[in-house]
């Protein structure tokens, strides 16, 4: 009982929570490491001038597909939908420099006559560049998109 009751202050510990601004991550060091940075940064190069060339290249068919397209009441003119198809490849481009090599489908799609209309609650920003690369659809989008510069071209298709 007199252990219980005694006089002694408690044992003071250290500091229990975690500083989220403390980095004790260890600094790169080490032959494995080199090695990573020497194999990765190229990659990470090479991904980057991919996603800016498909990006580029689907703006630049996006423009010639829509060039002097003034009938937006129609669908487009087969030809115009063909070279549209380059911004489909260049959509399938971008997802591969983010390092989508292969996205596995659960299920199969119904076909446009039974479900003509897809409409998503985008969770991440991968899920339109899939839509877009996987069914090709037409976009709908009110008109205070047409103020960004790449979606607008693209959303008037």
């Amino acid at each position: 009982m007199t252990q219980l009751m005694s006089d002694a202050e408690p044992p003071v510990l250290g500091p229990t929570t975690v500083d989220p601004f403390r980095n004790d991550t260890p600094g790169v060091c080490g032959l494995y490491e080199a090695i990573k940075i020497v194999i990765c940064l190229p990659i990470a190069l090479v991904r980057l001038v991919l996603f800016g060339l498909s990006l580029a290249i689907g703006y630049l068919a996006t423009k010639l597909a829509l060039a002097g397209w003034k009938d937006k009441h129609n669908p487009m003119p087969q030809w115009r939908c063909r070279i549209m198809w380059i911004t489909r490849i260049c959509t399938r481009c971008i997802l591969f420099s983010f390092g989508y090599q292969w996205i596995r489908r659960k299920g199969k799609p119904a076909r446009r006559e039974i479900a003509p209309i897809v409409v998503s609650n985008h969770v991440s920003y991968i899920e339109p560049i899939f839509y877009f690369y996987e069914l090709s659809p037409t976009i709908v989008a009110s008109e205070s998109h047409d103020s960004l510069p790449y979606t607008s071209e693209r959303e008037r298709k």
